[in-house]
């Protein structure tokens, strides 16, 4: 624009039909988003730059990429045979999945079919999803002399809304209603050193302070969209007369003559009944950090320096935690249990009971109102040794402290029956301590770059997400241990090809973890208290080997275009994809390859490419969990399939 401000503006606009057919809704998910970003960089003086940024992305959805990998009805009569309601509550909700038509016949083996939608609250409308974000960030780096003095300023505007099925099956039984905001803002001084002596430094202050509100409302629908009442009375017990239970006045899972078939002491709730239950839990947060850090650089000699540091942080937190429960539809409650515990709308007591009753001992979920709050304090050391070996190659031995710090579950159920928070409300700090060894050398004139490091990270109070039936809870529960060792190269065969890759070997193991969340199958042996001891086992997502080769090929084609080529592989060891390491979330190795070739301007002012993704067409997923209320149904977020598509780009 001048001679000392300069612009760069960004667009994107982005739309896909998706990959995965949902036959309840008969369509596909799709996505749009949305993306503006703006660039100024100014340099008023030699000795002064300031950088600007500002993005803003819209992003919808309608649909979900989750289908049921597996499904394993031999279950059901394992936690049939348990006599509580949430065994109840797993057959019914698999039952609820199997009497969709046409999911029993395909579920668990074609791998982009979803069933995912519970038409009873939501026709057509479910599994959406809303997201804003606008993001401002203004770095300004001023040298002084042999200093430089670096201020950073961010801020960050992220909200989104959802609407989604959480069953995760074809079955009408669970749905769930979120809305979250997120404000951020972060400012950070950094002062470095350039002294022509042996020591130098890096020192800074850091703050940041976020605010956070979360809005859940999660709907259990007893009647299973209608499917209860017309089951047979004897499918619930034996005793009574094959008839629907509809005829015997029965149409929902929140009945008083079903939860007194379960337990004799729920008989006074004989009479009562409601279709659809739900809890609201809201989340307030207020989050602030505090920190300083330096780092010092000693030469020791030309060849050897030693890199020490250390950075003390103070973290704030605080949680206004709220839950309501009530029973009716999604948009209009007939009955609400306030978090203070008082009840409005219909105060008949045997509905006011029943609704405390199901969410209370059955679902362990009660109304509470909690102030929360905790504060931390941790100093991280680090140092580094660096060997120069010549002009081309540096060998380095690093050794840190690090911490994950902790906070606040948001979900419902860890409340105390008096509201107090439970032992699951919050989780503590996690820590690591992390070793490695490394080399990083230029060959062959400056053609080809290696690097290879060996590494052991240790960690204590590992942060474990457990899914529990409709929430996510995080607790400190594992202490595990990785080691391993990282290969990468790149090599410039010539001046028009180029090849490359990697190679991992991984040793992630749980030290200890004697009370991990149980597998299904191990729940509908032992029930639903049942825990498992994973001491020595392997970690999920820690694939023993893994690897990526590429080659490269860019050729001038006359004078004013360029011929582009690449290929690349990637192959992963198999890995669980839960944390419970249930054998069904096992996923194979695989190799996946991807392939572009391009016709582009030399001045690369426009590029056209055709490109193809996942040629092997491998069916894989990046996370798999056991589907909540339905005994061997398992839901699976699966990537991908073999996608070939053309590219266009003009650079103004």
């Amino acid at each position: 624009m001048t001679d000392t401000l300069a612009a760069r503006v960004a667009l994107r606009y982005q739309e896909s039909d998706g990959y995965v057919d949902n036959h309840q809704r008969g369509d596909e998910q799709k996505k749009e988003d949305q993306l503006a970003r703006l660039t100024l960089v100014w340099a008023p003086s030699d000795s002064v730059q300031v950088t600007a940024k500002l993005s803003h992305v819209d992003m919808d959805a309608d649909g979900v990429e989750m289908t049921n990998p597996v499904v394993d009805r031999s279950l059901l009569a394992g936690m049939q045979a348990k006599t509580n309601m949430l065994g109840l509550t797993d057959v019914m909700g698999t039952i609820a999945a199997l009497s969709v038509p046409g999911y029993q016949a395909s579920s668990g083996s074609k791998e982009y079919d979803s069933w995912v939608a519970n038409e009873a609250y939501y026709p057509g409308g479910t599994d959406t999803e809303s997201t804003k974000s606008t993001d401002v960030s203004v770095r300004v780096d001023w040298e002084i002399g042999d200093l430089t003095l670096t201020s950073l300023s961010a801020y960050s505007d992220f909200s989104f809304d959802q609407n989604h099925d959480v069953d995760f099956q074809s079955g009408n039984v669970v749905h769930a209603l979120e809305e979250e905001s997120h404000d951020l803002y972060s400012q950070e001084f950094r002062l470095s050193s350039d002294f022509e002596g042996r020591l130098n430094f890096v020192a800074g202050l850091y703050y940041e302070e976020q605010e956070l509100s979360s809005d859940q409302q999660t709907f259990v629908d007893g009647t299973l969209g209608g499917v209860f009442g017309q089951l047979p009375a004897s499918a619930l017990n034996p005793a009574l007369p094959p008839v629907p239970l509809s005829a015997l006045g029965i149409n929902s899972l929140w009945n008083g003559r079903v939860l007194a078939a379960q337990n004799p002491a729920y008989a006074p709730l004989i009479g009562a009944e409601q279709g659809t239950i739900y809890r609201n839990p809201t989340n307030d947060f207020d989050n602030d950090t505090m920190a300083a850090f330096l780092e010092l650089t000693f030469d020791l000699t030309e060849e050897l320096a030693l890199d020490v540091g250390g950075r003390y942080s103070e973290d704030s937190k605080k949680d206004h935690k709220r839950n309501s429960l009530g029973a009716g539809a999604p948009t209009s409650p007939v009955l609400v249990q306030n978090p203070d515990g008082s009840f409005t709308g219909n105060l008949d007591p045997l509905n006011s009971q029943l609704v405390r009753l199901v969410f209370g001992p059955l679902l362990g979920t009660w109304a509470h109102d909690q102030q929360l709050e905790r504060d931390e304090e941790h100093f991280d050391p680090s140092a580094r040794l660096r060997w120069q070996v010549g002009d081309d190659t540096m060998v380095y031995l690093s050794w840190s402290e690090g911490y994950k710090s902790g906070g606040f579950n948001t979900s419902s159920d860890t409340s105390n029956p008096d509201g107090t928070p439970g032992p699951g409300t919050t989780f503590g700090d996690e820590s690591a301590e992390a070793w490695e060894l490394g080399i990083k050398t230029t060959q062959w004139d400056g053609r080809m770059r290696i690097s290879a490091a060996v590494f052991q990270t240790e960690i204590q109070d590992l942060q474990v997400t457990s899914f529990r039936g409709t929430t996510f809870q995080v607790g400190n529960a594992a202490e595990l241990t990785s080691s391993g060792v990282e290969l990468e190269t790149q090599i410039a065969l010539t001046d028009e090809i180029e090849i490359g890759g990697s190679l991992a070997y991984l040793d992630s193991q749980f030290d200890s973890f004697a009370n991990a969340s149980c597998t299904i199958d191990q729940v509908a042996a032992v029930g639903k208290a049942c825990t498992q001891d994973l001491e020595g086992e392997r970690g999920p997502y820690a694939p023993e080997w893994s690897g990526t080769v590429y080659a490269g090929y860019e050729h001038a084609v006359g004078q004013n275009l360029l011929l582009r080529l690449r290929v690349d592989g990637m192959y992963k060891d198999e890995m669980y994809l839960d944390s419970d390491l249930d054998p069904n979330t096992l996923q194979d190795d695989y190799v996946k390859v991807n392939a572009r070739i391009a016709l582009a301007a030399a001045d690369d002012r426009w590029e056209v490419a055709l490109y193809g993704r996942n040629l092997t067409d491998e069916t894989t997923y990046t996370f798999m969990v056991d589907a909540p209320l339905s005994a061997g149904i398992y839901a699976g977020w699966v990537e991908e399939p073999r996608v070939w598509g053309l590219q266009g780009q003009y650079n103004f």
